[in-house]
């Protein structure tokens, strides 16, 4: 089966989160923090020439945390208890995105391996 969902950059991060949400470990994020993680993962894909610790400071500064908040439309007190709900699931630190989470690239396809529980 093959189903085709077209995307802007800036959106396929949330599609892609929302495609993964009844798969653990994904099934656990609401919606606010699809909408906050979506916009990490982002920005790390926008800026992936830099080492990860420039990486990790432009994505966790202020100014970039902002542009994310007036993006999704949330309030900073909001997005603050998003960040932190995102820390206690493992999908972030206080620093950066867990690695695992990373993208380096954007795949055209996203590809599903069903295997049979014994």
């Amino acid at each position: 089966m093959k189903l085709i969902i077209k995307s802007k950059e800036e959106d396929y991060f949330r599609k892609m989160l929302e495609l993964l949400s009844p798969i653990p470990p994904f099934k656990t994020l609401s919606g606010r923090e699809k909408d906050v993680l979506s916009q990490l993962l982002y920005y790390n894909y926008k800026v992936l020439y830099l080492t990860k610790e420039e990486r990790n400071a432009y994505i966790f500064s202020k100014a970039s945390k902002e542009k994310m908040r007036k993006t999704i439309n949330i309030s900073k007190p909001s997005f603050d208890n998003q960040m932190a709900a995102l820390r206690k699931k493992g999908f972030i630190t206080y620093t950066s995105v867990d690695s695992k989470f990373e993208m380096k690239k954007l795949d055209d396809e996203l590809t599903f391996v069903f295997k049979i529980a014994e």
